[in-house]
């Protein structure tokens, strides 16, 4: 139960990292660009670079690409321990038949 735990945890921390990195690759992709590939924020009074949109997508693409991994190994684990417990079950009332 303690690799369930361990493995759902980094799950739901890759779930908020692929989540925020998702949101700054789509904001700086949708971004009104000029000519030299550069976006002022009057607000924040920040330069953003068009380069940093294929940064941000690289990012995003290996975050999500864990994310899935990891959901699929917290999928096994529980697939696996259920599997392990019913065993167990069987294996007990088989010993109680006898």
């Amino acid at each position: 139960m303690n690799l369930l735990w361990l493995r759902f945890n980094v799950l739901l921390i890759l779930l908020f990292v692929t989540c925020f990195i998702g949101y700054q690759f789509i904001t700086k992709y949708f971004m009104d660009y000029n000519e030299a590939g550069r976006y002022f924020d009057q607000e924040k009074f920040v330069v953003y670079h068009e380069q940093g949109v294929g940064f941000f997508g690289l990012l995003f693409f290996m975050s999500f690409t864990l994310l899935v991994w990891a959901a699929r190994s917290v999928y096994q684990v529980m697939r696996k321990s259920k599997s392990g417990s019913e065993r167990f079950r069987n294996e007990l009332t088989q010993k109680n038949l006898k």
